[in-house]
């Protein structure tokens, strides 16, 4: 080995003598060493070195670096054992674990199926594989069936819906209405109904919230969850193979059974997610808070209500009060008026009395002072009663004119007064006869008529 050449200036110097090269073991430690021994013990160790043979001049720790990005390595879980795996009982496998997706199961796409299935072929064909100490030609073909079959089932839409639907390791617990999930209510159901979500037909499908939801937002979200339509379908746990019917009624009796079993499930499962959404309901303080404002809203409502009807209530009672006190006080006023008038008439009565006493004793004085206007003793008498219809015939006015006639000092002009006044009375008295007399005639005849 030689050492490059100094400069000018700089002194160099033989510190010691370099050793010969040598060869010796490297071990590997570290992520390489736990990836080494994961490799001896599974199957997944022939990926590795297998794919030591089919890259294109990489070194040993490159083919083991390129050997753990690979989905077999880098997903399976520590206790899933390839090489248990057993063909009669493909249909209980994992297969998202087969080929090493069980980090994404249903949310895995087309395109992970398609690296995760050509990694584990590389790994595991027959023509590639890397023998393992130990493991049989047998298992390896065990293994590489049960590879084909987990893509052959992931693979297919309809397929893969089926076994998606009972997922083994999907959690279908629903948490029970108890005093731990009222209390702790969104840390309990929230990632419940985030998991269930997915088996929605809509999609979107609304997530429980925190304490501050709206309450519109968590109405919504029980509406839709009542309203829940599962796509979830139980065929891929048909107990019955149709295939292996010998008959056309066999296989139809077979396809009965499954759909009856597949109807059982589905109920189950309604029933399931029904029960889900009552204990979420039941033990939601959100909903406790919202039922206690609504009735504290109605009973504000009905009290406001009742105070609105009180205030008309006592509205109508102080008009219906002042109507009334109107009224009596209007009646007392016109009491006090008809009292007063009635007063006024009264006086009036007996001032127009004591003038119509005055006045009747005058006319009486003036007609006996000419001595009743005749010297014969059976006319004095007549017109002694004359002298008294006077005075209860007529008014005041017209006794006062007659008085003031016959107490002129002129006897004949005082008597001629007099006597005109007894023939108008006499002619009015005729009047009043002969009109009574046609007025009983009228009747009579009026009565004879309508006999």
């Amino acid at each position: 080995m030689y050492l490059p050449a100094g400069d000018a200036e700089c002194q160099t110097g033989v510190l010691a003598p370099l050793s010969a090269f040598s060869c010796c073991s490297v071990e590997r430690a570290g992520r390489w060493y736990g990836l080494s021994s994961r490799q001896a013990r599974t199957v997944s160790t022939s990926s590795a070195r297998t794919s030591v043979s089919v890259d294109d001049g990489n070194d040993v720790d490159g083919a083991t670096a390129s050997a753990s990005e690979t989905p077999s390595l880098r997903n399976m879980p520590n206790d899933f054992d390839l090489m248990s795996l057993d063909p009669k009982d493909k249909k209980e496998q994992d297969h998202y674990a087969v080929l090493g997706l069980a980090h994404l199961r249903y949310r895995a796409t087309e395109e992970d199926l398609k690296k995760a299935n050509r990694n584990m072929m590389l790994a595991h064909h027959p023509d590639k594989r890397a023998e393992i100490p130990g493991v049989g030609r047998e298992k390896h073909d065990a293994v590489f069936t049960c590879i084909k079959h987990a893509y052959d089932v992931l693979s297919s839409q309809s397929s893969r819906r089926s076994y998606d639907s009972v997922d083994p390791t999907f959690d279908d617990t629903v948490p029970p209405a108890s005093n731990n999930s009222k209390a702790n209510f969104i840390k309990v159901f929230a990632p419940v109904f985030e998991r269930n979500a997915r088996w929605s037909k809509t999609a979107g499908m609304p997530l429980l919230g925190d304490d501050n939801t709206p309450f519109e937002e968590v109405d919504d979200f029980y509406s839709v969850w009542y309203e829940f339509d599962s796509w979830r379908e139980f065929s891929y746990l048909d107990k019955e193979d149709v295939d292996k019917a010998e008959s056309r009624e066999e296989r139809r009796w077979l396809e009965r059974q499954n759909k009856s079993q597949r109807t059982q499930k589905k109920k189950e499962e309604s029933s399931r997610l029904r029960s889900l959404v009552d204990n979420a309901y039941n033990c939601d303080p959100r909903i406790r808070r919202f039922k206690e404002e609504a009735k504290r809203e109605k009973e504000d409502k009905k009290a406001a209500k009742a105070a609105a009807a009180k205030a008309a209530a006592d509205e109508r009672l102080r008009i219906q009060r002042e109507k009334e006190e109107a009224e009596r006080k209007q009646q007392e006023a016109e009491a006090e008026e008809a009292r007063l008038q009635a007063e006024a008439a009264r006086k009036t009565r007996e001032a127009h009395k004591k003038a119509m006493q005055r006045e009747r004793k005058a006319f009486r004085t003036a007609c006996k002072g000419h001595n009743y206007f005749t010297d014969e003793d059976s006319k004095r008498v007549s017109h002694m009663e004359y002298v008294e219809r006077f005075c209860e015939a007529l008014t005041i006015r017209e006794l006062e004119e007659l008085r003031t006639e016959v107490s002129s000092p002129v006897y004949e002009d005082a008597r001629a007064a007099f006597m005109r006044s007894v023939s108008k009375v006499e002619t009015r008295q005729q009047k009043e006869v002969k009109e009574a007399a046609e007025a009983a005639a009228k009747r009579r005849d009026d009565a004879t008529s309508s006999k």
